[in-house]
């Protein structure tokens, strides 16, 4: 389902994006230039990739998820997404 249709700001509750998106990794308060309030932050995040315990060697693919309520309802939200890699410590 599209990020879009789940986060529609003014209308989605905090109800409505937990059961589309499960609970949160975690959670905050914000204020941003453009609110007018400190709001509720609910953040997701998915990794997928691997990990080389013994060599200290990680690729993954990681996407974050911002989201901004307003009392209950969703006022806005902010992702990203992008590549995790480090090389092997010498």
């Amino acid at each position: 389902e599209k990020i879009e249709r789940v986060l529609r700001a003014g209308e989605a509750t905090q109800a409505d994006v937990q059961q589309a998106l499960g609970k949160p990794f975690g959670v905050g308060r914000a204020l941003m230039p453009y609110h007018e309030s400190v709001h509720t932050l609910w953040i997701y995040q998915y990794m997928r990739g691997s990990a080389g315990a013994s060599s200290f060697e990680v690729d993954s693919d990681l996407t974050l998820l911002y989201v901004f309520f307003a009392d209950d309802v969703v006022d806005g939200y902010v992702w990203g997404a992008g590549k995790l890699q480090s090389k092997k410590l010498q």
